[in-house]
């Protein structure tokens, strides 16, 4: 299509840099995962977003956005990596319905690796369509209130970016991962713990898809 872009590869080299140091107590770290479970698995990537927020500035940095086709096995195993190496104060996953598969193999997982319990992510609700949300990084972007630390691993996600042109049909996983950090920055939590072992099972037994 010929529509206007919503981020401009310019934008993005402008606003570049160095990021405050995780020290500065105005910082607050999440992090969040998309990870596309209950799509095409030929098509679409999970994505691990690590985001700073200087709650003084009102800036986002954009640390890291780890972006891959991967097993639900796999997702688990990085998402816990990133979380030990950038232990952010947050951490979410987005919640649809199948993503809670993914609670009972972070439960075990975390057990495995003797981490602690906030190591396990919250499930953190949409609130608008996948483009709706997306687009609202734009101005972020353009206005360089969201960078990109010049250090960080974020390529797959700027080519992402710059190549968006605001439809349903195309791959979207690592900005929905970055609108999905950028909300639980603001909110400063997600949503909604994560449910029991029990409340879980009752959850899944109540409406698996493939029972239907």
């Amino acid at each position: 299509g010929g529509g206007v872009r919503a981020f401009e590869s310019e934008w993005i080299t402008r606003w570049m840099g160095t990021p405050p140091p995780r020290q500065a107590p105005r910082i607050r770290r999440v992090m969040f995962l998309d990870p596309s479970l209950g799509r095409s698995a030929t098509s679409d990537e999970s994505a691990i977003t690590v985001l700073d927020y200087d709650t003084t500035s009102g800036e986002f940095w954009i640390r890291l956005c780890d972006m891959a086709r991967r097993r639900p096995q796999t997702i688990v195993q990085d998402y816990l990596k990133h979380w030990k190496e950038w232990r952010p104060d947050n951490g979410a996953v987005e919640d649809e319905g199948a993503q809670e598969l993914l609670l009972p193999i972070f439960r075990a997982e975390i057990e495995a690796q003797k981490l602690p319990p906030e190591a396990l992510p919250r499930l953190q609700a949409t609130d608008a369509s996948k483009v709706t949300r997306i687009k609202r990084l734009s101005p972020l972007i353009e206005f360089g209130k969201m960078r990109f630390d010049a250090a960080g691993q974020h390529k797959a996600l700027r080519s992402q970016m710059t190549g968006w042109q605001g439809t349903d049909n195309e791959a979207d996983d690592g900005m929905d991962s970055v609108e999905g950090a950028h909300r639980l920055a603001t909110t400063g939590d997600a949503s909604a713990p994560p449910p029991s072992p029990a409340a879980l099972n009752a959850r899944l037994n109540a409406a698996r898809p493939w029972d239907r």
